[in-house]
């Protein structure tokens, strides 16, 4: 147990479980770097992770098949300068829990080679410079509130160049505000499905793409662009 700000930090290394209790962490570039594969952050009260570069760096060349899991009742904010949660080939799980990310210059959500799935309730805001959030094989979006902006150009909002975006049962708000941004949400595929309300804005690009296919079923959707929406 590490003793930070007015939190603390445990790590259990039977369960590769990282608990962060009302932990403040404004040192470390980055500011956590785990290299043993998969990790579990457990949340519990208010945290809040400052960083110049990474806020979250899983560092392996063997992660494939391994995850970042985000679970507990509590919350984190983060800010980095760097992407501020990176998980290079591994899935990032955000279940249940608050997340507000932000990064100045980089990726706020960054899973290369992996999917990022947010379920169960999950809060999750992400403001960025570039890509709000990247799962290169997938995004999924189940029963939770999901709030996205870039503001850099040639960058989207959601990115899945070899997966599908799906959001089902959720509120989505996506937004580019960039004049040369990319599409503001970019899948291979996206579905959008049972009761999910989503809202995506670009200033002159498309709101949504896809190269395959577009669906929305039983839902609500807003597509916000001078040029096509979707």
């Amino acid at each position: 147990t590490i003793v930070c700000g007015n939190g603390t930090a445990t790590y259990d290394s039977a369960t590769n479980t990282l608990t962060l209790n009302n932990a403040t962490i404004n040192n470390g570039n980055p500011a956590i770097r785990y290299t043993s594969g998969s990790l579990t952050i457990k949340l519990q009260g208010n945290n809040k992770i400052t960083s110049a570069d990474r806020a979250i760096y899983m560092m392996s060349s063997e992660n494939a098949g391994k995850t970042l899991r985000f679970e507990g009742d509590g919350s984190l904010t983060a800010n980095a300068g760097g992407d501020a949660i990176q998980a290079d080939n591994m899935d990032i799980v955000i279940d249940g829990c608050n997340l507000k990310i932000s990064s100045s210059s980089f990726s706020g959500i960054n899973s290369w080679g992996g999917m990022v799935t947010v379920q169960n309730g999950a809060d999750v805001i992400v403001n960025s410079g570039s890509s709000a959030i990247i799962g290169e094989n997938g995004i999924a979006i189940a029963g939770s509130t999901v709030d996205a902006a870039v503001s850099s150009g040639e960058k989207n909002a959601f990115y899945a160049s070899n997966g599908e975006v799906t959001i089902k049962n959720s509120i989505v708000n996506a937004k580019a505000t960039a004049e040369n941004a990319y599409p503001t949400i970019w899948g291979l595929g996206i579905k959008i499905s049972d009761d999910s309300n989503v809202t995506a804005v670009s200033p002159n690009t498309n709101a949504l793409f896809s190269p395959n296919g577009i669906t929305v079923s039983n839902s609500t959707l807003e597509a916000k662009s001078t040029a096509w929406a979707v």
